[in-house]
């Protein structure tokens, strides 16, 4: 199996510290982010099989023992402060049963990732060519979405995290269905 260890550093030498196990056939990304404010980064790692499947673990590590904190298919994902609170939410993009893309947000609870909001796109997974975090003219945090098919017609979703009913859910900015245009080669951006 595809082994991930972790070293320490101890009296200028480095021990192993942690050792994650995964049934994949490659490691397609690792990144460390402190998704609970605790002050420890978690480990958030894409595996790929080789049916072209990815699978994101994230674990939390305390101890030298790997905690498990989620474990789900995964297309694209994004790390960013969808609801201004200081703490970052992760956004899982994936294929649903259809095909279809989807978007998961997960919130950091005391012990795991929990999921608050799911929202359905109207376009292929595969269509999925671009994934930006940034801000709204009103200053509230967005995740732009763009889906390209294969006759030129882009679809772009604006989704904002917002409080409805005592729950936070995505919601869409501007059409419900996304904005729809020819695909000119431009993603959003920053400028």
């Amino acid at each position: 199996p595809m082994k991930v260890c972790i070293f320490k550093e101890r009296g200028g030498n480095y021990e192993q510290y942690a050792l994650i196990e995964g049934t994949a056939s490659s490691l397609y990304s690792v990144e460390y982010s402190d998704l609970n404010g605790d002050g420890s980064k978690e480990l958030l790692i894409g595996f790929k099989s080789g049916t072209g499947l990815q699978v994101l673990s994230v674990y939390a590590l305390s101890g030298g023992t790997p905690a498990p904190r989620l474990t789900t298919v995964y297309s694209r994902y994004t790390l960013f402060d969808a609801d201004g609170d200081g703490q970052q939410e992760l956004m899982v993009l994936y294929a649903d049963e259809e095909g279809r893309a989807a978007v998961d947000c997960y919130d950091c609870g005391e012990n795991e990732l929990q999921r608050i909001s799911t929202m359905p796109l109207s376009f292929a997974a595969g269509d999925l060519r671009s994934v930006v975090s940034g801000k709204l003219a009103s200053g509230e945090s967005a995740l732009f979405l763009t889906g390209v098919s294969e006759g030129g017609i882009a679809v772009m979703y604006i989704l904002i995290l917002s409080e409805e009913g005592g729950h936070r859910v995505l919601k869409r900015v501007g059409d419900a269905f996304g904005e729809v245009f020819w695909f000119m080669e431009l993603y959003p951006e920053d400028v």
